[in-house]
């Protein structure tokens, strides 16, 4: 994984859309409240970022390690999350409507009050 500074994290946020972050380093990264919607972040390291309010519909995050995530409040409509790793992390009135979680580790993982709407849970069955 590439490891990148915060401001190098800062420029890559301000280019124009679709951004490319597959498989970076930003574990403990201060994301909250970033416009990474159909963002590329499969098999990134996201752990214990704070990405609280962020919006991340449409992004793909197939296989990205979020263990330890804040995700309070992040919009994750019709997200790829297959084989991610949720394992402690906060979900918090998080929108997960059309989402696919298949496979995904929700171990531990604050679920209070999401919108599953349409999601394709972990055992692959569709959440209505």
């Amino acid at each position: 994984m590439t490891n990148l500074t915060p401001s190098q994290i800062a420029e890559r946020l301000n280019h124009p859309t679709p951004l490319w972050l597959r498989g970076l380093d930003l574990s403990g990264a201060d994301l909250s409240g970033a416009n990474l919607a159909d963002a590329d972040l499969a098999e990134a390291d996201l752990s214990g970022a704070d990405l609280a309010g962020a919006d991340l519909a449409g992004a793909d995050l197939t296989g990205a390690n979020l263990s330890e995530a804040n995700l309070d409040g992040v919009d994750l409509r019709e997200v790829d999350l297959s084989e991610a790793n949720l394992s402690g992390a906060n979900l918090f009135d998080t929108d997960l409507s059309e989402t696919t979680l298949s496979t995904a580790n929700l171990r531990e993982a604050d679920l209070t009050d999401p919108d599953l709407i349409g999601a394709t849970m972990p055992d692959g069955t569709q959440y209505e």
